[in-house]
């Protein structure tokens, strides 16, 4: 069986940034992303295979998925469809609503870490949890140490505390820039299509699972909070996980 193998160098006593971080050092445990890993047993998330812990290297095998991430196949192929989107978006949010329902907030959703499992394209799981955590831990970090700027949620620039409300709003940042066909959500509307996402949140942030409707879709509905100039106030405090998607 063929597998993708993951090798982080082993921490140090003092302690490292990963390749994802920035900001002051903090103790990462290589082994953790495999533990958590074999507790998310589901369709839209990477499999785990095996890990293996050396003196100075963590290993850890991962099912091969070799069709590209979202990124790439968008830059190769262009802006996806309507119906590609729902079929991401829909993909997305049920392994999101699992792992946040087993207690496990991801913290780095971006196009380049939801990668299609099949040739055709038409299903897609979610990758590379170095940087998740599970309920329970520390969740404040140092600000900016933690996912990619163009999709992190304002707070994770603020005061590093992170909830799945985070996990949340990545995912729409990445479902919006993925159907306008930019980087990141600091470039819609230069293309001229509006994206609305809308996160479901309290006025806090904090977000218990995702709602999705009776087919498994996420809820949809109208809603006047467009994303725009890289900012997105007012998402945490709408009532339900909504995804809306106008031309």
């Amino acid at each position: 069986m063929q597998c993708a193998v993951k090798i982080v160098k082993q921490p140090s006593s003092h302690g490292e940034r990963g390749a994802a971080l920035k900001g002051p050092a903090i103790r990462i445990d290589p082994s953790k992303e495999g533990r958590i890993l074999a507790r998310v047993q589901h369709a839209n998330v990477v499999r785990v295979q095996e890990v293996l812990n050396l003196r100075t290297l963590c290993c850890t095998a991962l099912e091969l998925l070799g069709h590209g991430d979202l990124h790439a196949v968008m830059k190769t192929n262009g802006r996806f469809s309507d119906e590609a989107m729902i079929r991401i978006a829909r993909d997305v949010a049920t392994g999101l609503a699992f792992m946040h329902g087993l207690g496990i907030v991801h913290r780095d959703i971006t196009p380049k870490n939801i990668v299609f499992a099949n040739a055709a394209l038409t299903s897609v799981k979610i990758i590379d949890f170095g940087l998740a955590i599970e309920v329970g831990e520390d969740g404040r970090i140092p600000p900016l140490a933690v996912g990619n700027g163009g999709f992190a949620a304002p707070e994770m620039h603020r005061d590093g505390w992170c909830r799945n409300s985070v996990d949340i709003y990545a995912f729409g940042s990445t479902v919006a820039a993925c159907h306008a066909e930019v980087k990141s959500i600091s470039e819609l509307g230069k293309n001229g299509r509006t994206v609305v996402m809308i996160t479901n949140g309290s006025e806090t942030g904090e977000t218990e699972h995702l709602q999705l409707n009776g087919d498994g879709l996420p809820a949809v509905q109208c809603s006047t909070r467009v994303v725009g100039s890289g900012a997105a106030t007012g998402w945490r405090h709408a009532p339900k996980c909504c995804v809306s998607i106008a031309a």
